[in-house]
């Protein structure tokens, strides 16, 4: 059975990326909600923290079993046309260790954070992102939880192809600035019917990259990632709407501060599903 003191210690490499919000400044006006449901399962593999110098090994490989229920509603449309959306999480549970130990203390269910996105579905900002960041709630380690929900493939027509990004930034106040961006290739398989709905079929691959560090303040750090990313994503034919998203991302993250470096493989396969 793993401690649940063990499960922090895993995620040492993300200890310092304590992140603020950033607030807009544009015009903003209401909008009538509409709200969609999602189930989101992820399983985690996060392998041997190490010292790349030394070949010390500080934490032992392990995995993780995330499930969340959350909702997305409109909250207010901006001037240049991207939209807020309101992520809720209703429901959530982690599980650790071969055995599926429950964590204790998981504090996510009830939280919310704002994305703010295109029509596209495109990621600009992420607002309010410290209220799930941290010790007890982990999505500075689950963050590929916003692309999964909101990956914003291109436009295609059947069976072509096109490069586009997909996107998420993580921004702290000047403190910290964490950038992340799978280069993906896009491509429109045709139509496919799941559960009674009718969807375009998409699949996508491409290298994952992120960048960032504390760039003021005491313990400033340089943190970096390369990995690769895959999935299939099902959009609804009348809405373009989110219909289904499976994925398998994989990162090593390097973080080097003032005193080292450090070092871990981390390997994500996950589903979402609309449910309502």
């Amino acid at each position: 059975m793993l401690p649940q003191g063990t499960f922090w210690g895993i995620f040492v490499v993300w200890l310092y990326l304590v992140l603020m919000a950033c607030s807009s400044r544009h015009q903003v006006v209401d909008v009538q909600p509409k709200v969609q449901r999602m189930a989101v399962q992820i399983s985690a593999i996060f392998g041997e923290l190490v010292s790349p110098d030394s070949g010390e090994i500080f934490q032992e490989a392990t995995s993780a079993e995330l499930e969340m229920v959350i909702s997305l509603a409109p909250t207010r449309l901006f001037r240049d046309g991207s939209e807020g959306r309101r992520l809720g999480v209703e429901r959530a549970s982690l599980r650790l260790g071969a055995d599926g130990v429950p964590f204790r203390g998981f504090s996510l269910a009830g939280r919310a954070v704002e994305l703010r996105t295109f029509p596209d579905g495109e990621i600009l900002i992420i607002d309010w992102v410290e209220t799930m960041a941290g010790a007890g709630r982990f999505m500075d380690v689950f963050e590929l939880i916003f692309p999964a929900i909101s990956p914003a493939p291109p436009s295609l027509a059947r069976g072509a192809s096109a490069p586009r990004r997909i996107i998420w930034p993580y921004l702290g106040e000047r403190k910290l600035r964490w950038d992340s961006a799978v280069d993906a290739v896009w491509t429109n398989e045709g139509a496919e019917e799941r559960a009674g709905v009718k969807t375009w079929r998409l699949i996508y691959t491409g290298p994952w990259r992120i960048h960032g560090g504390r760039r003021t303040g005491p313990g400033r750090i340089q943190f970096r990632g390369l990995g690769k990313a895959s999935g299939t994503v099902w959009l609804d034919k009348s809405s373009g709407d989110l219909s289904g998203h499976d994925f398998e991302w994989s990162r090593t993250v390097t973080v080097q501060g003032e005193s080292g470096q450090l070092q871990q493989v981390q390997k994500f396969v996950g589903t979402v599903k609309v449910i309502q």
